[in-house]
């Protein structure tokens, strides 16, 4: 009786453990279940000897941080998890070392400033945003510039000289 109770206490601790990565308890589940687990495995060893409580501690010690790594992995597929898993890239998001951007080919070419460039921030170029960098010097936002270099995928530019009109 009392080693149906240990075993039931012990998969009780395993399965708040796998609610640990569902449900955002603030660790409070995981308490749970270590209290859950350990009261089974006492249980275990007062009422049922060592062989049977150190075959329950070994079982817990396997499966539990088995159970918590089960329930990380399916996190991103539940519907908690798919609401902090951030899925594909948004269009106006800037541009990465990953996207097929041919870099090379937008040295000359001209943009708008779309954020302060002190030197870092971002700009649009040919319908781009991307991450840019001046030669030093702060750009206001607004201002038109043209790519001067690009090395890998830093880009490099410059603030266009307006003609003054007459």
């Amino acid at each position: 009786m009392m080693a149906a109770l240990a075993i039931i206490l012990v998969v009780v601790g395993l399965a708040l453990i796998v609610a640990e990565a569902f449900l955002p308890s603030g660790g409070i589940l995981t308490v749970m279940a270590i209290v859950a687990a350990g009261v089974g495995v006492v249980l275990a060893f007062v009422h049922e000897g060592p062989l049977f409580g150190g075959v329950l501690v070994a079982v817990t010690l396997i499966l539990g941080p088995s159970a918590f790594l089960y329930g990380l992995s399916r996190l991103p597929h539940s519907r908690f998890g798919s609401r902090l898993v951030l899925r594909g890239r948004r269009s106006d998001a800037p541009a990465t070392a990953t996207d097929e951007v041919a870099y090379e080919a937008l040295v000359g070419r001209d943009g708008q400033a779309a954020t302060s460039l002190r030197p870092a921030g971002m700009a649009t170029i040919d319908g781009r945003r991307l991450d840019v960098v001046t030669e030093g010097g702060i750009v206001r936002k607004g201002t038109r510039v043209r790519v001067i270099d690009v090395e890998g995928n830093r880009v490099v530019v410059r603030p266009i000289e307006e003609a003054p009109s007459a």
